[in-house]
């Protein structure tokens, strides 16, 4: 239930997670993972790291330990019989989810390359047909009751981010990140958002952020359900104190390579991301990242209202990441993705610095645009490959 924090909700599952490291004969260090690592479950447990539980006197075989005896059952989907919503919004959605045709998903979605187009219509109604089954099963509409905000953690232009308890079935309660959005495009009908969360929840990736669900609360506005990244986006990783210890290049340039397997993954099925960034790119441990916020810059408001406003100096909008076609003729594709992901690259090897500081977004489009062609300057920590 959001509202008020109730700051006894986060040691409900402690005794669950105490009896698991009896079970596995490492109870010695229960207090030390709850005081230390403020990991307060077994589902907030899979993401401590070699590193993590190393620091607090644990053997590398414990480590792996606790990894292979990790039940199964915190991996599975969410259990959606008892979790659907009591408003009349909420049961329409689950009616419209359930029953919901085999037409093509939203376009801007699934916005194709160019040379793609006749290619990627028909393997997105092919997977559409295949889907259908595995759609009408997972409802993926959250109870408002099941989750616990529990602090602010971010705020961007799509709405406010928090950490939350999700109750996901009566016996684990996880630890999750909620989007609360703060607008919705006027364009954008119930289907439309439908056709959305279908497309968030099919996908599964090792690189990308997991997708749980959807609360309809009950002024008919919605929150996101994703999982939540013990650490920061990378963005905030760079501009620590100790960025250049903590991250080196060498983890950089891993991270990076991650990241383009999960673009890969995209592009094969015809996604366009449309917000590449390290803001949207989430550490989960040294050796881990994630791409996050797909899908929002189309669930908040339409590509033309919120692109072609980043005209506006005062508004926080992604100029300095867009290519130009993205930007003059609002065609997103695999290939401005790429261009994103290479701005990315410069901002990890300048550990933060902000593309193209100091320039108005008007002054960015003449820059990078014909017949300017200018690139942003060599990144003074890049290797020499």
């Amino acid at each position: 239930m959001t509202g008020p924090i109730d700051t006894t909700v986060k040691h409900d599952h402690l005794p669950q997670l105490r009896q698991f490291l009896e079970q596995i004969e490492l109870e010695e260090y229960y207090t030390l993972i709850v005081e230390k690592l403020k990991v307060y479950s077994i589902g907030d447990l899979r993401y401590a790291n070699e590193s993590d539980l190393l620091s607090l006197g644990m053997s590398k075989p414990q480590f792996r330990k606790v990894k292979r005896h990790m039940p199964s059952s915190y991996n599975t989907a969410l259990n959606n019989n008892t979790m659907l919503t009591s408003t009349t919004l909420g049961k329409l959605l689950v009616r419209k989810l359930t029953l919901r045709s085999t037409s093509n998903l939203t376009r801007s979605t699934f916005e194709l390359n160019s040379d793609y187009e006749q290619q990627g219509s028909s393997i997105t109604s092919l997977n559409q047909q295949t889907n259908m089954g595995k759609h009408q099963q997972q409802k993926n509409i959250i109870s408002q009751q099941n989750i616990q905000l529990i602090e602010k953690i971010g705020e961007g232009e799509f709405g406010t981010v928090y950490k939350a308890f999700w109750k996901a079935k009566q016996t684990e309660l996880l630890t999750v990140a909620v989007k609360r959005l703060n607008k919705l495009d006027q364009d954008f009908g119930l289907d439309d958002i439908l056709k959305e969360v279908c497309v968030l929840q099919d996908i599964e990736h090792t690189h990308i952020v997991q997708f749980f669900g959807i609360v309809i609360q009950t002024d008919g506005s919605f929150m996101l359900v994703t999982e939540y990244a013990h650490s920061r986006s990378l963005y905030e990783c760079l501009l620590s104190n100790n960025a250049k210890c903590e991250y080196t290049i060498e983890i950089l340039i891993e991270f990076l390579r991650q990241i383009t397997t999960a673009m890969s993954y995209l592009e094969k099925k015809f996604l366009i991301h449309r917000d590449l960034a390290c803001r949207n790119i989430l550490v989960f441990n040294k050796s881990l990242v994630k791409l996050s916020d797909f899908g929002l810059s189309r669930i908040c408001c339409s590509e033309t209202n919120y692109y072609k406003t980043s005209w506006k100096d005062t508004l926080r909008l992604p100029i300095a990441w867009m290519s130009p076609e993205a930007i003059n003729f609002l065609r997103f594709t695999s290939a401005s993705d790429i261009f994103s992901f290479g701005v990315c690259m410069w901002e990890c090897f300048t550990y933060g610095q902000m593309p193209w500081q100091g320039m108005s977004s008007a002054e960015i489009v003449n820059a990078i645009d014909a017949p300017n062609h200018q690139r942003l300057p060599r990144p003074p920590y890049a290797t020499t490959e």
